[in-house]
């Protein structure tokens, strides 16, 4: 990307994180409605919370570039379901569970794809002193909370004790680790919001995480903060059964319905951290 582009993509990125995450932490105490979208009551949430703030981001997308084009994890009528060179991937309230029972975990989460591959994103989480805190990355440009660069910490190659980490709870019955990774995995928690465990990696608080299986927007965003921070990212292939490289999915990217239809509909587990964590766990772990 040239600068100006560049330029004008970091600004509409963060017109969007702003205004979306206002509205969503600013309704936080409030009173909305919850709809179900899954089969069993209560297993799939949403609200009309996160309707809005996905119509925030669109509105904004639109403004800036009626090109692009929006996948969002809430449906809607307004946007072209058909992928473009341009495609902005939206999760507009990850954690819609704990945002229901008013838990402060839950993210709001916006990548920016060329042609698949994300080149810029942010994830904004609440905060208690700041009321909120955007993470944002350009690509090749590093990560950012404001004016501070954001660098993964590579000083140690296993998972410490009293670190936190991040790993679902059937890991163990789906997978078998290593007896001397079984004995390092650090502090593990599960936090109900993959996009805030992807927020808490980059920003070394987690020194690593495996989110899954999920969605295109559970990961899009935070697979760039946590690569341009110096980290790794890399999923696990049932093919291969192990974990490899993850870039995104330019793969045979063609701008058509079945394309937008095929990220709107991919899951995935992703392993990400610190490169020598990561590179431990993957050699330690398989199906």
């Amino acid at each position: 990307m040239d600068k100006s582009l560049t330029k004008k993509i970091k600004n509409a990125l963060l017109e969007a994180s702003n205004a979306a995450s206002e509205f969503v932490i600013n309704n936080f105490e409030g009173d909305f409605d919850v709809f179900n979208k899954g089969i069993i009551e209560g297993e799939n949430l949403v609200t009309s919370i996160d309707k809005k703030s996905q119509e925030i981001v669109y509105k904004i997308m639109i403004k800036n570039f009626p090109d692009h084009v929006l996948l969002g994890e809430e449906d809607s009528d307004y946007n072209e379901k058909k992928a473009k060179d341009w495609m902005w991937i939206v999760d507009p309230i990850d954690g819609t569970t704990n945002y229901v029972n008013k838990l402060s975990i839950f993210a709001i989460s916006i990548a920016i794809l060329y042609k698949g591959t994300p080149v810029a994103s942010s994830i904004t989480i609440p905060s208690i002193k700041h009321k909120k805190t955007i993470m944002f990355a350009i690509k090749d440009q590093g990560t950012w909370i404001n004016d501070k660069k954001i660098n993964i910490n590579h000083s140690f190659e296993v998972p410490k004790k009293g670190i936190l980490s991040g790993n679902p709870k059937w890991l163990r019955n789906k997978f078998t680790l290593s007896d001397k990774l079984i004995g390092n995995l650090g502090e593990i928690r599960n936090l109900g919001s993959t996009c805030y465990e992807l927020f808490l990696v980059a920003n070394n608080q987690m020194q690593y995480a495996i989110s899954g299986y999920a969605r295109s927007w559970d990961f899009a965003a935070g697979i760039l903060l946590i690569k341009e921070a110096g980290g790794s990212v890399m999923q696990f292939s049932k093919k291969e059964n192990r974990f490899v490289n993850f870039h995104g999915w330019s793969k045979d990217y063609i701008n058509n319905e079945d394309t937008y239809s095929f990220i709107q509909n991919w899951k995935g587990l992703i392993l990400s951290g610190n490169k020598k964590i990561v590179e431990y766990i993957s050699n330690n772990m398989k199906k």
